[in-house]
């Protein structure tokens, strides 16, 4: 299913949008609802990594409630934490040479779609 969703957006996606909107794209990856404020809202491109941006944002949240249990969460919080960076830098890697790939894991998920 991943592969399928993959490849549809990927066909979506144009070497004029990726190279026009390719600055956006980066900096959505730090502030995932930068695009939904200017013209790149209209961008597949754009959009799909705001959308992988606001997941990892839930990863980080999710991290932090679980960090509230005691022991458990004091080990398996962190854990969470660098596995939300380690998505982060793989996000600003592949924005930055224009590659539309979802991210491991949380990539599959769609919530921000292009207008």
């Amino acid at each position: 299913m991943t592969k399928r969703r993959w490849r549809r957006l990927s066909t979506a996606v144009t070497s004029d949008d990726v190279e026009k909107n390719k600055g956006m794209a980066i900096a959505a990856c730090f502030i995932f609802f930068l695009p939904l404020l200017t013209d790149a809202k209209h961008s597949p491109f754009a959009m799909h990594w705001a959308n992988q941006s606001l997941l990892r944002v839930f990863v980080h949240i999710a991290a932090g409630v679980l960090m509230m249990i005691p022991v458990l969460g004091w080990v398996l919080g962190p854990l969470l934490q660098v596995f939300g960076f380690v998505l982060f830098i793989m996000s600003v890697l592949w924005a930055a040479r224009g590659q539309v790939k979802p991210l491991p894991i949380i990539g599959k998920y769609t919530i921000l779609k292009p207008s």
